[in-house]
């Protein structure tokens, strides 16, 4: 080994040792300087009264500027000098101390300095001593230091020139209270508006939204921030829902063309198929009055009597699917079609309602909700069954499936119910 490195070491811990020495030292400032802070029996929440107010280390226009405060922030004032109150450190201050000073939570030497940076010329806003608990983490920057929760026995200085009481000293809690709600409900109200703008125009329901953000704009008013971006918000979810809105109805105005001469189309197979109907009846007739016990007359003047407009529409729809049905089963009659379907069925249970709107090529005249979560199961059509009669109820429905023409749900043709 070298013969200098001994004393290499020795000096290198002499160092060491009078840089720890003069961190947990050096004293703080002195406010005896300019003047003794006296503390309130009862502490109040101060508010700022213009922008660039400095929040300074002493109270003097000497002492270090900590930060500038913008007009409205809240403060909570425990002390006063004569020119100056002496405040809690605001929210988000930040504060470091030396780590060789600290194990296990438990400050170890006299005096220590606590800081605003994790820098050694940084400016010392308290001092912990020899068995105060302090909390908190490694410095990522720097591992010398660690980052922990500003003291109670730290207290920053604002000229009585610009700041108010704003009430007294549990205002400023309630007032974090109601900040924190408000970003909750704007936040809220964001993450919803986004949601239904994703969905195709006619599942988008935006009044629950357009109410979050009124509660922002009518509750909230001491919070100008977040009642602008509220007003902001709203007014872009209006433009959008107003742009999406004008593209559907634009959308249907280029399909309407198409639409009529579908329709134009659908009229004349229908005319052609209305005798084939009308032969589809009678068979219909002959094996209901069969299975009765009736003569062919008395069914066919029962049947006509339940036989409601709005079911004989879909009589040419079933029609076409019957027909189709026969080709594949050497034209086999009608009965049998519908045993079959009968054999093939699915039984289904919900709570009948209408479905009035007027959209081309719906799948039914009526929808089955569940009943625990209202939450729509299948559009219904039936020229068997008279479902009009059933609006309300709670139903349990035999039934086979039919086209739902790319609806969201679900088609079903009733044959009966139980």
């Amino acid at each position: 080994m070298n013969k200098l490195t001994p004393f290499l070491i020795t000096v290198v811990a002499c160092f060491t040792s009078v840089a720890y020495s003069a961190e947990e030292s050096t004293p703080p400032p002195a406010e005896e300087s300019v003047g003794s802070s006296k503390t309130f029996s009862e502490p109040f929440t101060g508010r700022i009264t213009k922008n660039r107010v400095r929040l300074r280390l002493l109270p003097s226009l000497d002492g270090n500027i900590i930060s500038e405060l913008n007009q409205g922030t809240l403060l909570l004032v425990v002390g006063e000098t004569e020119d100056f109150y002496a405040v809690e450190p605001p929210s988000g201050t930040k504060a470091y101390i030396f780590r060789t000073y600290v194990l296990d939570n438990v400050v170890e030497g006299s005096r220590v300095n606590v800081r605003l940076r994790p820098d050694m010329e940084a400016p010392i806003i308290t001092q912990v001593t020899s068995g105060d608990r302090v909390e908190g983490s490694i410095d990522p920057s720097n591992s010398k230091w660690m980052e922990i929760a500003v003291p109670k026995s730290a207290k920053f200085y604002v000229a009585k020139d610009y700041l108010e009481q704003a009430g007294d000293g549990s205002y400023i809690a309630q007032y974090v209270q109601r900040q924190q709600e408000v970003n909750l409900l704007l936040n809220e109200s964001q993450r919803m508006s986004q949601a239904e703008m994703n969905k195709p125009f006619e599942e988008i329901h935006v009044e629950g939204v357009v109410s979050k953000y009124k509660r922002v704009i009518n509750n909230y008013s001491d919070f100008p921030d977040q009642v602008t971006r509220a007003k902001e918000a709203l007014n872009t979810l209006q433009t959008t829902y107003n742009e999406k809105k004008l593209a559907f109805l634009e959308n249907n105005q280029n399909s309407s063309s198409e639409l009529k001469a579908k329709n134009e189309k659908l009229a004349a197979d229908l005319q052609k198929q209305q005798t084939q109907v009308n032969q589809l009846k009678q068979k219909l007739q002959k094996t209901n009055a069969v299975a009765a016990n009736t003569t062919p007359q008395q069914q066919s003047s029962s049947e006509n009597k339940g036989v409601t407009y709005k079911m004989s529409q879909w009589v040419p729809i079933e029609q076409t699917i019957y027909t189709g049905w026969a080709q594949e089963h050497d034209n086999e009659s009608s009965a049998a079609f519908y045993d079959e379907q009968v054999k093939n069925a699915l039984v289904i249970k919900g709570m009948l309602e209408t479905y009035n709107r007027p959209v081309k090529n719906k799948p039914g005249d009526y929808m089955l909700i569940n009943t625990q979560n209202h939450v729509p199961i299948a559009f219904l059509y039936s020229a068997h069954v008279n479902l009009q009669d059933l609006i309300g109820q709670e139903v349990t429905l035999v039934v086979s499936q039919r086209p739902n023409n790319n609806f969201a749900f679900p088609a079903y043709y009733v044959l009966k119910t139980q």
